[in-house]
């Protein structure tokens, strides 16, 4: 397991913001938490060094490039099979990676944000595995993914949580107008999200100027949104979770996601079609934790059913090249 590190005010504010924005300018950050520039960039250096800033990636409205959306793949396997089937499932194009899922011989894959077709060509793919038992398929089409909403956060008192919610809603990003140039920007700063344009247009083979002019355009079009990776562990949350709901109406949904995103530690509410209709992910620092979550989430109004998962965390959070917030 690993150590957690002793986070303070400044720290907070350096996380929170670059989780916000990954390529915010030290100056802005100094002058929020009230310190120099200087302070900034020692405390910045010292959370590389201690392993709780692990990289920076983008995270990506993929509605923009011309995909319907992602799939989440539940598969039922004999106990006995679950690593093979696993393996199996994770050479299928279009497969991101695939998760235990619960304690019992659940398998859960997630898909690369794609086009309907796709999808029903993994779905014939994964049911070709042997000893596949059943399959249910859960399609994401929007989301509201929110990785700075963390309770660590809530010591940064001009942060309410009114207003994390607020910034997590991003404008669609409009159609058209990405090119062969853009795509290869995005896979980069995919990469590293914090990478300097300079080197980025040595690699691509332009100007720096048109890397900063183009970057300028994804973001402001709500294409693109760049930000830190942390090791989750470091900073106190041992595990993630996963809280799988059906609503009583979908008159309700807006008002409801708006009450969810409002709770500290979820970090990702998003709207499906299949089995539930809304799946909300969050960071968990204990089992008390976890229960409290589970409580504070049943108690809003309009939720059916609740359907709570512990997953295994993960050292890398958010993970590379996560889609956008469109709702």
């Amino acid at each position: 397991m690993a150590s957690v590190e002793k986070i303070d005010d400044v720290d907070a504010r350096i996380l929170k913001d670059l989780l916000c924005d990954g390529r915010q300018q030290f100056i802005q950050i100094a002058r929020r938490a009230k310190v120099s520039e200087d302070v900034v960039w020692q405390h910045y250096a010292n959370l590389k060094k201690k392993g709780v800033i692990v990289g920076s990636t983008i995270q990506i409205n993929y509605g923009s490039l011309g995909y319907g959306g992602a799939a989440s793949f539940f598969v039922n396997v004999p106990p006995q099979y679950e690593r093979d089937v696993a393996q199996q499932m994770r050479k299928i194009p279009g497969i991101y990676d695939v998760y235990r899922w619960g304690s019992h011989s659940c398998l859960w894959a997630v898909s690369d944000f794609m086009k309907t077709d796709q999808v029903d060509k993994v779905k014939l793919l994964i049911k070709k595995v042997s000893s596949v038992l059943k399959l249910e398929v859960e399609i994401w089409t929007d989301i509201r993914n929110m990785p700075e909403n963390l309770s660590m956060f809530d010591k940064l008192h001009d942060v309410s949580r009114e207003r994390m919610a607020k910034e997590a809603k991003f404008a669609r990003a409009k159609p058209g107008n990405i090119d062969n140039i853009d795509l290869q920007l995005i896979g980069k700063l995919k990469a590293n999200g914090r990478a300097t344009f300079n080197k980025i247009g040595k690699e691509l083979g332009i100007s720096t100027s048109t890397v900063i002019r183009r970057y300028n355009a994804l973001r402001s079009d709500g294409v693109i949104r760049a930000l830190i990776q942390v090791d989750p562990m470091k900073i106190g949350y041992l595990s993630e979770t996963c809280f799988r709901l059906t609503i009583n109406s979908e008159a309700d949904l807006a008002n409801l996601s708006d009450a969810i995103c409002k709770i500290p530690d979820i970090t990702a509410v998003i709207k499906t079609i299949g089995a539930y209709d809304l799946t909300i992910f969050a960071q968990v620092k204990s089992l008390e934790h976890f229960f409290a979550l589970e409580a504070e989430v049943s108690n809003v109004p309009g939720i059916r059913e609740i359907n709570p998962v512990a997953l295994n965390q993960f050292p890398v959070f958010p993970y590379p090249g996560e889609h956008m917030s469109t709702f």
